[in-house]
């Protein structure tokens, strides 16, 4: 089922149906009974929204790619998890992409991620990351998640492990405790 279906069954335009079904049809002064028409018919015939051109035409995919080291590390999946509920709690699809660890693999993930116009990538960079500069420069967005790239200046969801460690072994020692070690 598509908008010219739709028109054509209803006799109205297009540019009609387009209107109502993307919830312009009062500020486009449609009737409400066409509205209604449109809308029953719509859901009569399962119609869906073209997702490909819709984001053609407003300039949004509504997809973030999440790009990680690897889905197996317990630590990365329930970020994974994370990601993918709340970017859904946005209306945003998350497609996941895994570098295994390896830069070149990585680079190329962000190409073809960046090929598919995803709105923006949330990526844990490997060792050796080379692509962020050149992402953000050609009008990517990019968050990095747990570790920085040296030298730019992307944000950053991270924690601060030197901080962190020294607040712990200080409370430690605050307690009286006098021989720390870590496991």
């Amino acid at each position: 089922m598509s908008l010219s279906l739709i028109a054509e069954a209803l006799g109205v335009s297009k540019a009609t149906v387009s209107w109502v079904l993307s919830g312009q049809g009062d500020a486009k002064r449609i009737s409400p009974a066409t509205q209604k028409r449109i809308k029953d018919y719509a859901a009569e015939h399962n119609y869906h929204p073209n997702m490909l051109a819709r984001s053609l035409s407003l300039g949004v995919t509504k997809t973030v790619g999440l790009l990680i080291s690897s889905l197996a590390d317990p630590f990365y999946s329930s970020i994974a998890k994370s990601v993918v509920e709340e970017a859904e709690r946005y209306g945003y699809t998350v497609m996941i992409a895994t570098s295994e660890s390896n830069f070149e693999r990585e680079a190329s993930l962000v190409a073809s991620l960046d090929r598919r116009r995803v709105d923006g990538i949330i990526a844990t960079p490997t060792e050796g990351a080379r692509w962020t500069g050149s992402y953000m420069a050609g009008g990517g967005r990019l968050v990095l998640l747990d570790r920085p790239v040296p030298g730019e200046d992307a944000p950053l969801v991270g924690v601060d492990n030197e901080q962190s460690a020294y607040r712990l072994v200080s409370h430690l020692i605050s307690k009286g405790c006098r021989r720390v070690a870590i496991l």
